[in-house]
């Protein structure tokens, strides 16, 4: 289901996409390269957008730059903004964002 939905979001070029993904455990004690001071500043950077909501819930309390990867058909990592209770989420859910692809795992 996931992969009809990208499919037709990348048909209409939205610039907002969503994603079924899970958060990747043990990742708070990484940090980006310089000149990021966190993965929040690495992925507005990257987007030029600010992150001042959650990805999933839409709320705007806490948002930090979380580590994730997709439910399924990828080995890649991304950085997304979630609120901090988001970001402790153990299954799979869905966001509306955009990934920003990160080697640090």
């Amino acid at each position: 289901m996931e992969q009809l939905l990208l499919l037709i979001t990348n048909n209409f070029n939205f610039n907002w996409m969503h994603y079924l993904v899970r958060n990747l455990e043990d990742t708070s004690d990484l940090k980006p390269d310089p000149p990021y001071e966190s993965w929040k500043e690495f992925w507005e950077d990257k987007t030029q957008m600010k992150a001042d909501k959650c990805s999933h819930c839409k709320c705007k309390e806490n948002i930090v730059g979380a580590h994730v990867e997709m439910a399924f058909g990828d080995n890649n990592y991304y950085i997304i903004p979630l609120c901090k209770k988001c970001n402790k989420f153990t299954g799979d859910f869905f966001v509306e964002t955009k990934l920003v692809r990160t080697n640090k795992k």
